[in-house]
């Protein structure tokens, strides 16, 4: 079977779907990935196909002034103008490469960032299933997990409606470029809903890439939501530098600092806060420096890096600073450390929550909120020997799936009840 994924985002996005992609692969299917460009390195040796599809969403942030906003704390009307902007500006190259890329296949499978592919299958007649790293499904067990709003989790049919609001934001994003599209397509434009109530009509299975373990699966789902646990790539052999190595065997072991592709406001001023908050609890960091760039000076109780996989590093920390994000949040469970969540915005804010629930965290310091008194108060929390147990015994029933299988086995079947329902 020939597949097509579609994803957009940043790594911690497109990892996943590469594990999905190799996880089908090794049942036989020929996979190709349409992802953003700037992940040439990620695909070396895998059977997935790379296809680059629109701009590296690093360069499209700053050329969209997001981070800028961001960093000047702007949000509200002002930055979603200039996110609207962004997606319509991404949008002939994204839906340029749909076109040249997706003929040939008998399956697509697509991520919320990527969503554009449904319009494609839908014209041209092809299965298309969407697949989510985010519980982002209408629920009374918790809000949309899209803003700092996690403590809401008893507001019932609230809940319910905080989904209603973040799909018509979202719609609001991509409606003008996604309805040209469909036009072009022959197809018919959305209305002020978007696509959500025909994906909820027609019944469409969804692929959700996150533990059970994680997120409990709330009792009001139906059963085409598929949680399916976590897509982890399988461990690639990797040699790290001999400084590195040696670094991590100093007592007291080093935490890991790290805040994606995120960029704070004032990079230097927030380095020199999270630097003073590690001194003062008294632990050695290795710091992946893309999120400060040149703000970080090399010091002897820090080890600075570019790129190292997650689960090469991870098990080999005491804890995790990061920014929350999905891909992160996951690797940081599955290796077994406790970790200190800082979100910055989306669904980092529920990853965090859902981190100190299981135990595994302390209460999240909110980006907006950082400084060394805070982010110290939280990392010596999070080095008691609690969290660590809590988070060991999380690892060991995370061991225990293998999400990107059973998510290619479902859509095997899927995909196959689809085209028998096509001939009948």
């Amino acid at each position: 079977m020939e597949v097509a994924l579609v994803t957009a985002g940043s790594r911690g996005d497109v990892e996943p779907f590469l594990a999905l992609g190799e996880a089908l692969a090794a049942r036989g299917h020929r996979v190709r990935l349409l992802a953003p460009e700037g992940f040439e390195s990620l695909f070396e040796g895998s059977p997935v196909a790379y296809r680059p599809a629109g701009p590296d969403p690093r360069r499209a942030l700053d050329e969209a002034g997001l981070r800028r906003l961001f960093a000047a704390g702007s949000g509200g009307l002002a930055f979603v103008r200039e996110l609207i902007r962004a997606f319509e500006r991404a949008a002939p190259a994204f839906l340029e490469a749909l076109d040249r890329e997706l003929p040939g296949s008998q399956a697509v499978v697509f991520g919320s960032l990527g969503f554009w592919a449904w319009s494609w299958a839908e014209a041209h007649r092809v299965p298309a299933f969407p697949a989510l790293l985010q519980p982002l499904l209408p629920t009374r067990a918790f809000p949309a997990p899209v803003g700092p709003v996690p403590r809401l989790a008893r507001l019932g049919a609230l809940n319910r409606l905080s989904y209603r609001a973040a799909e018509r934001l979202a719609w609001a994003l991509v409606a003008r470029p996604t309805n040209a599209y469909r036009r072009r397509l022959g197809l018919r434009p959305y209305g002020l809903a978007g696509p959500y109530p025909e994906l909820a009509h027609r019944g469409v299975p969804v692929l959700l890439g996150v533990s059970p373990h994680v997120v409990p699966r709330p009792r009001d789902w139906p059963a085409r939501y598929r949680l399916t646990g976590y897509w982890f790539r399988r461990p690639r052999p990797w040699r790290p530098p001999p400084g590195l190595a040696r670094f991590l065997d100093r007592e007291p072991r080093p935490v890991y600092l790290g805040f994606g592709s995120m960029r704070p406001p004032e990079p230097g001023r927030v380095f020199r806060r999270v630097l003073e908050a590690l001194r003062r609890v008294g632990v050695p960091a290795v710091v992946a420096r893309g999120w400060a760039g040149a703000a970080i000076e090399p010091a002897d109780d820090l080890y600075l890096l570019d790129e190292v996989p997650h689960s090469w590093l991870l098990p080999r920390v005491a804890a995790a600073v990061h920014h929350g994000g999905a891909g992160t949040s996951a690797a940081v469970f599955r290796a077994g450390v406790p970790g200190v969540w800082v979100p910055f915005l989306a669904d980092q804010f529920f990853w965090a929550e859902r981190a100190r629930a299981l135990g595994v965290a302390p209460a999240p310091v909110p980006a907006r909120r950082l400084d060394a008194d805070r982010l110290a108060a939280a990392l010596r929390a999070a080095l008691r020997p609690e969290p660590r147990a809590r988070a060991r015994a999380l690892a060991a029933r995370l061991a225990g799936e293998d999400g990107a299988a059973r998510a290619a086995e479902i859509l095997e079947k899927e995909v196959r009840l689809d085209i028998l329902e096509s001939r009948t």
